[in-house]
C-alpha cells in the first residue's frame, strides 16, 4: 500500500513579503491552491491509498474571511484523507480545538487530534499529533503493543531535540536516539527545512515555502510517497512552490549570478549605488514573484551614515513585536527561531 505524506501547508491569507492581491485571492492563497490541488492530483497518479496532512494544514486557529472562501477551490481527491493536529491550529494549548477540525466536515476525511495507530499489513502506523513540551513524555509511552505487526512508522509533528534550526541547535523534543530506538521509520512534520536526520527520521519540510527561515539553495518542497510494506519512498518536488532566497551582492557584476528557481521571493542586500539596477532585474525576471531590496551600508556606499538617521526609531518595534509573542506564548526553541527569522 502507498501513503502520500504531505508536510506543513500554512493556509494563510499572506506570508512574509508576499502580500499582493492574485486574481481572484492573494497571490499567497492561489498558490497554495495549485499547491494543495497538485498534491490531491498526485494521490491519484500514484495510486495512493491515503493522504496524510502532516500538521498545520491551517496557519492559524482563526480563519478569515478569504482563507475558509479560497477552501472552495481545493478538487479534493476521493482518496481517504487524515489531517495531523500541528501547533500553529490550536487556540487554547488543547488539540481538541482547532482550526483543523474544520476537515471534519468534508467526506472521508479524518482529523488526528491525539495519539494512536492503524495496523497496515504487517506495519503498524502511529499518528503523533503536536504535543507541548510541557506536556511531553518518553516517545514509548505514546506506542502500544504491535500486535500481528513486524514494523513501525511514526508519523509526527513535533520537535526533535539536537536538530539545528537556522542558527542554532534545538533543545526541546524527542532525542533522536529514542526515535531510533522504538520504530522503523519517523517521519516528521513541523520543522520546515525538509532534511534526512538519520537514515530512519525524516523532516519532511513544508510542502512550500512561507519565509526566508528557508534556503531555496539548501533546501526543496516536496511532497512522499511512502510504500508502507517495503518502507521504501519516493520524492515528488512541488513544481508550484514559492522558493525563499536571502542574497547579499557587492557589485554590478554580482546581479548576473542571481539564478533564483521558479516562483522565487527574494530579499537582495547591496551597496546603496546599485539598488535600482537590482530593482531592473528583480521586476523584469519572470521567476521572481515577490523581491524585497535592502541597502547594505557596510559594503563601501559614499552615502553618508548621516542620512539615514532620521529614520532610526525611537522605539524597538521589533524587540516589542517579540516580547509580545514570548509573554503569550511562551520562549520555545521554535518560537524563539521563527521570530529571530521574521525579525532580521
Amino acid at each position: 500500500m502507498k501513503i502520500l505524506l504531505v508536510g506543513d501547508v500554512h493556509w494563510s491569507e499572506h506570508s512574509s513579503i508576499v502580500r499582493g492581491r492574485g486574481a481572484k485571492y492573494s497571490v499567497r492563497l492561489e498558490n497554495l491552491i495549485r499547491t494543495v490541488n497538485w498534491c490531491e492530483e498526485l494521490s491519484k497518479t500514484v495510486g495512493a491509498e491515503k493522504t496524510v496532512y502532516m500538521g498545520d494544514f491551517f496557519d492559524r486557529a482563526d480563519l478569515n474571511a478569504q482563507e475558509i472562501t479560497a477552501l472552495k477551490e481545493v478538487e479534493w481527491s476521493s482518496v481517504k484523507k487524515y489531517f495531523i493536529v500541528g501547533n500553529h491550529e490550536i487556540g487554547i494549548n488543547n488539540l481538541e480545538f482547532s482550526s483543523a477540525h474544520l476537515f471534519d466536515l468534508i467526506p472521508n476525511a479524518t482529523v488526528v487530534d491525539m495519539y494512536g495507530s492503524m495496523d497496515i499489513g504487517n506495519t503498524e502506523i502511529v499518528f503523533l499529533p503536536y504535543i507541548l513540551e510541557s506536556d511531553r513524555k518518553p516517545l514509548i509511552s505514546y506506542l502500544g503493543d504491535s500486535l500481528g505487526t513486524t514494523k513501525r512508522v511514526i508519523l509526527s509533528h513535533n520537535d526533535i531535540k539536537g536538530v539545528q534550526m537556522g542558527g542554532f541547535i534545538s533543545k526541546t523534543g524527542f532525542d533522536v536516539d529514542e526515535i531510533e530506538a522504538n520504530c522503523d521509520l519517523f517521519i516528521n512534520g513541523h520543522l520546515h527545512n525538509g532534511c534526512n536526520i538519520t537514515n530512519k527520521i525524516i523532516n519532511i519540510g513544508n510542502i512550500t515555502g512561507q519565509n526566508f527561515s528557508e534556503n531555496a539553495e539548501l533546501y526543496t518542497h516536496k511532497a512522499i510517497v511512502l510504500d508502507v510494506d517495503t518502507l521504501t519512498y519516493e520524492v515528488f518536488q512541488n513544481p508550484f512552490a514559492f522558493n525563499f532566497y536571502k542574497i547579499e551582492i557587492n557589485s554590478e557584476e554580482d546581479i548576473n549570478k542571481i539564478n533564483p528557481k521558479l516562483n522565487s521571493v527574494v530579499t537582495i542586500k547591496c551597496p546603496y549605488e546599485i539598488m535600482d539596477k537590482v530593482k531592473d532585474f528583480v521586476n523584469s525576471n519572470p521567476n521572481i514573484v515577490e523581491s524585497r531590496v535592502i541597502m547594505d551600508m557596510s559594503a563601501g556606499s559614499t552615502v553618508e551614515q548621516s542620512e539615514y538617521d532620521s529614520k532610526s526609531l525611537s522605539v524597538d518595534h521589533l524587540e516589542s513585536f517579540k516580547k509580545f509573542f514570548v509573554s503569550n506564548y511562551g520562549n520555545t526553541d521554535i518560537l524563539l527561531y521563527e521570530l529571530n527569522e521574521v525579525t532580521k
